[in-house]
């Protein structure tokens, strides 16, 4: 499992950022429910435990809401597989690898290409 310092910049390119790693992609975000401890009431319109994690400012981690955990999980793997299929969106169930942590994640993540 990766926790601290192992996140920072995981799917930045020889410290690029996401859009000069990924030179056909405009904008990604993803869209997050997670449920366990530690969550709290959504943005907006978004069910509890709801936010939406921008990829222009995110180093490929979600981070866990759980106080208790050192993790967070890892989606560049779904991203960059996305990229090679051409994907716009992908759903997708993952839980926390954090040690001692139980919370789950439902992800949308929505990429947009450029033309």
């Amino acid at each position: 499992m990766m926790t601290g310092n192992d996140w920072e910049n995981v799917w930045l390119i020889k410290g690029k950022t996401f859009l000069e790693s990924f030179p056909n992609i405009k904008s990604g975000h993803a869209v997050v429910i997670e449920d366990g401890d530690g969550t709290h009431p959504g943005i907006g319109s978004l069910p509890w435990g709801g936010r939406i994690v921008s990829f222009e400012r995110s180093n490929g981690q979600i981070p866990c809401s759980n106080p208790k955990c050192t993790g967070g999980v890892y989606i560049e793997p779904e991203v960059y597989d996305m990229i090679q299929k051409g994907e716009d969106e992908r759903d997708f169930p993952i839980g926390c690898p954090g040690p001692r942590c139980a919370n789950f994640f439902k992800i949308k993540v929505v990429l947009r290409y450029k033309s």
